[in-house]
């Protein structure tokens, strides 16, 4: 698969929920890029649209790393190709 991001299950299925509620849920998923998982810190920012996200997600759930919080997550896969460099040229054509 190459690079990949794992984002963590619980927002990925929060964010599906609502657009399918919603029917047409125009959103993005913001990560941030790290260098180390024991001192975080950042590379870069990068961002998908929700429906891109979806179509390209492993939808196998995968052992993680630590989450925000500490403990350890479960994931998705999305490969980091299909992510785009979260910028203000990005924001101004979103």
């Amino acid at each position: 698969m190459g690079d990949y991001f794992g984002l963590d299950l619980g927002p990925f299925v929060k964010l599906a929920f609502y657009a399918a509620k919603r029917g047409n849920l125009h959103s993005i998923f913001v990560v941030r890029e790290i260098d180390d998982p024991v001192k975080r810190n950042l590379v870069t920012w990068w961002y998908i649209k929700f429906d891109q996200l979806a179509q390209y997600a492993s939808w196998v759930p995968q052992g993680g790393g630590t989450n925000m919080q500490g403990s350890q997550s479960t994931v998705v896969r999305i490969p980091k190709a299909e992510f785009h460099e979260l910028n203000k040229n990005a924001l101004n054509q979103l």
